[in-house]
């Protein structure tokens, strides 16, 4: 396979007792041994909805345990859930994390030689191909998936399965190979094949990313060919999806990131078939736009669908593999300055993708550039003190299609390492809640009339001016709803 090369394998096995990676080998260890140490209880039956997997009285996540497939605790007042839905997010939660290990598996035992770890690799690839041509097509969500609930959820788990396979099939017999290739992956391939989406989407980005890994792992074109789509392929989704300011077009850090995830992984896929297709100034935006709606803490505001943890410091820490892959592809000097500040303060350099593709060493942490400016395209006007320690951000722009929030004109204040007026964000999709609070005006920071929500709507920009001792921005939005009590509110 082509995913990687014998150089590429060599690197991985110096930094195998490289100090500076020593924190990623331990990570891969304890990911390995943790199911090494358990039975391998695959699931066979098909998985659900992770976003059921919340209380749907404190939208919290429920406490994961993988001995009790039938219990599901709520963190807050303990209550126990059962059955359904959350059975069904129990098991995509399992797979996920069952992969996670077979992939982990996989990298040591390229690293280290040692046989347990490629015969638990093996276990659980035969497991899965032996089960999945029996999984139903399901899932009513984000399109329809065998393994997981949804389509969207398939190709991601596509891409860790196809990088352990990959890393072992040398060694297997033919046999091995045959039966696994053929049963599972030729299997996710195919079924993914008849899921693509003629839309510009996140998850579309998913399925091209699950796909090409596929491809590039079989070495069939078939799979690899809907990424060069003019319509819906892997450019199309940069030049229309990525507005001019480098935000992704749904209007959330989160699934900017989360696009950017896919994004980067069929980068990864291809970066050796295709590398042309990295050659895109577009895509290399959107690693930018984030750094300039930062603030000093590393957190990011939550706007639209996405996690509240995104407001939190260091919240774009649970997004640097994307700067480690953006590094690799470009070796911008910012990527380092900002994996700098992230591993000094939020966290160690524990991933995969620093031991694959990040760089050998990291600079000394130097702070952040800051500054006021308008993000244009995406409505953000952002407003930072010179000190970096209070910032202000008025928002006026587009909505965000079904990802976005009805809040033209919201204020998001941060000061101290404070959230003072947060954006919550969302909790997740699987709750009443969401749509009643997350989703309506009055959790934000703006203007409601008559406890009415917003209609959906653009603002603009009216003026912006950095003076020496403040900046002022105006904005507006004009309402024109002819059925509803927004009519003509301007």
């Amino acid at each position: 396979m082509n995913l990687i090369t014998p150089d590429d394998l060599t690197q991985l096995k110096a930094r195998y007792t490289q100090p500076q990676f020593a924190d990623a080998v331990a990570n891969l260890q304890k990911i390995a041994t943790y199911e090494m140490t358990h039975p391998l209880d695959i699931p066979t039956e098909g998985a659900g909805w992770t976003h059921n997997y919340t209380c749907p009285t404190h939208a919290t996540r429920l406490i994961f345990d993988r001995d009790k497939p039938h219990e599901h605790v709520c963190e807050i007042d303990g209550e126990v859930f059962s059955g359904g839905l959350y059975d069904e997010a129990w098991r995509a939660i399992r797979n996920n994390n069952l992969i996670e290990s077979a992939y982990a598996s996989a990298l040591l035992w390229v690293m280290s030689g040692e046989g347990s770890y490629r015969q638990h690799t093996l276990d659980i690839l035969i497991t899965y191909a032996q089960n999945y041509p029996d999984y139903p097509v399901h899932g009513i969500n984000a399109g329809q998936g065998r393994v997981m609930g949804q389509s969207l959820d398939e190709a991601v788990w596509t891409i860790p399965a196809a990088w352990a396979f990959g890393l072992i099939q040398d060694s297997l017999t033919d046999s091995e190979t045959t039966f696994i290739r053929e049963r599972l992956f030729r299997g996710l391939g195919d079924h993914l094949l008849t899921q693509l989406w003629t839309r510009i989407h996140n998850i579309q980005c998913w399925h091209l990313a699950g796909l090409a890994t596929i491809g590039v792992l079989l070495d069939d074109e078939q799979y690899i060919q809907p990424i060069f789509d003019d319509q819906w392929g892997f450019t199309a989704q940069i030049e229309q999806g990525v507005l001019d300011d480098g935000w992704w077009w749904e209007g959330s850090p989160h699934y900017h990131f989360y696009t950017l995830r896919a994004l980067t992984s069929l980068g990864i896929a291809v970066r050796y078939r295709y590398p042309e297709l990295l050659d895109n100034p577009r895509l290399q935006k959107m690693f930018t736009a984030p750094l300039e709606l930062l603030r000093s803490d590393l957190s990011l505001p939550a706007y639209n669908d996405g996690w509240y943890n995104n407001a939190l410091s260091g919240g774009i820490a649970q997004y640097v593999v994307v700067y480690e892959r953006a590094y690799n592809f470009w070796q911008e000097p910012i990527y380092l300055q900002l994996m700098a500040n992230v591993y000094q303060d939020y966290g160690t350099r524990d991933t995969v993708d620093a031991l694959l593709f990040g760089a050998d060493t990291l600079p000394t942490a130097e702070p952040m550039p800051l500054k006021s400016l308008i993000q244009e395209s995406s409505g953000y006007a952002i407003l930072n003190s010179t000190d970096k320690q209070r910032q202000l951000i008025l928002k006026y722009g587009p909505h965000g299609g079904g990802h976005g929030h009805p809040d033209k004109l919201s204020l998001v204040l941060w000061a101290y390492g404070q959230r003072l007026s947060p954006d919550l964000g969302t909790p997740g999709y699987g709750i009443p809640m969401n749509n009643s609070w997350y989703r309506h005006t009055l959790s934000h920071n703006t203007v409601l009339i008559d406890e009415t929500a917003q209609p959906p709507q653009q603002g603009a920009l009216v003026h912006f001016d950095i003076r020496e001792d403040f900046t002022l921005v105006s904005a507006k939005v004009d309402f024109n709803y002819d059925d509803n009590l927004w009519r003509g509110v301007h």
